[in-house]
């Protein structure tokens, strides 16, 4: 087993009241511009709520990086990557 390969494995969030909620009725716009302010976001509902979200995401990034060259194409998979770690799920502890 390769001991290199570092293991991302974030703290908990105990108090929801520090994440900002997204739903169906949530402005698209506001939750980008919270997650580039590293705002954490915690979808709530449906699983169709997070996939609109960062389907939105996308194209926002991708108007902002058009992808024509590779350091372009590098830049938007990096921001992508940062924001898209800062949409947040619920975990149920079912056992």
């Amino acid at each position: 087993m390769n001991a290199d390969i570092p293991i991302n494995k974030p703290q908990p969030i105990l108090n929801p009241k520090e994440l900002t909620l997204f739903d169906r009725n949530t402005n698209i716009r506001s939750a980008i511009q919270a997650l580039e302010s590293g705002t954490p976001i915690l979808v709530t509902e449906f699983y169709s709520n997070g996939m609109l979200l960062l389907k939105e995401l996308q194209r926002h990034l991708k108007k902002k990086f058009p992808n024509k060259s590779f350091k372009e194409q590098r830049t938007y998979r990096s921001e992508f990557q940062k924001l898209s770690n800062l949409v947040l799920i619920e975990i149920e502890n079912t056992i």
